[in-house]
This record gives structure tokens, C-alpha cells and sequence, in this order.
């Protein structure tokens, strides 16, 4: 389950929160006081399972290789006919 700790206010968290919503992934919101952010996992940060997302480029990877990796899974699961990137062949 990918959970997005954060605090009630904050664009950053904002920011990861909509696009979670834009991907139509599931998430779970966890908000905490803004002092409990600390040096070694600073507010907001996404955890998923046992590893833990928390500086800018960590989060921005994450949901760069997410995006891609339910781009990949929707292509396939669909109903639909899809052009082959690779040998551009059609189902």
C-alpha cells in the first residue's frame, strides 16, 4: 500500500497527492503536526511497504517510474487494440 505522510498544509504534499488522484492509484493520506517531520524523513514523504521516499528527486522518480509502470499495466489490460511500439505491429 503507498501511503503519503504529510503535513495539512503544503504544496509539495498537495502537489503528490493530486497526482496520485490523477493516476487513479490507491493511497492511503497520513497527516501529522508539522513538527514531527524530522532530518532523517522529512514531511511529506511517500512509503511504500518498507521503503520510504522522502527528498524531491526520491518522490519525483517514484512517481515518474509509478506513471510508467501503470501506463505499461493499463495498455495490457485493456479492451482496446494497441499498436506495439517495439515492431509496430496491432492486436
Amino acid at each position: 500500500m503507498i501511503e503519503l505522510h504529510r503535513t495539512n498544509v503544503s504544496t509539495r504534499a498537495d502537489e503528490i497527492e493530486n497526482r496520485f488522484k490523477e493516476l487513479v492509484i490507491a493511497h492511503k493520506v497520513k497527516y501529522h503536526p508539522p513538527e514531527t517531520s524530522d532530518s532523517t524523513h522529512p514531511l511529506p514523504f511517500i512509503k511504500e511497504n518498507d521503503k520510504i521516499y522522502s527528498n524531491r528527486d526520491e518522490i519525483d522518480h517514484f512517481l515518474r517510474e509509478l506513471s510508467g509502470e501503470l501506463h505499461q499495466m493499463r495498455i495490457y489490460t485493456s479492451d482496446s487494440c494497441y499498436i506495439d511500439p517495439n515492431t509496430g505491429e496491432t492486436c
